[in-house]
């Protein structure tokens, strides 16, 4: 699953990817940290490779207007793949 520390977030990214057929397509909330992190590398090249982004939003959780009960710090990317 790549560098730093485990975080059941890559497992299911790589799972989401392996689930889509070719011609299908998926959209998940991830922490951004999918979009960024270097452990997360490995699976952005795979899916860069194939040119499978369909779609990234990016949103801050500010004054909790995302999910009500997530540090409002937090920020989650919307993604289809």
């Amino acid at each position: 699953m790549g560098a730093g520390d485990p975080d059941l977030y890559k497992a299911f990214c790589w799972r989401f990817w392996q689930l889509t057929r070719s011609d299908g397509a998926v959209g998940v909330v991830l922490p951004r940290s999918a979009l960024s992190a270097a452990g997360s590398a490995p699976w952005r090249q795979a899916i860069l490779d194939e040119g499978a982004f369909d779609d990234v939003t990016v949103l801050k959780n500010t004054k909790g207007w995302v999910f009500e009960d997530v540090t409002p710090q937090y920020t989650v990317s919307l993604v289809v793949l």
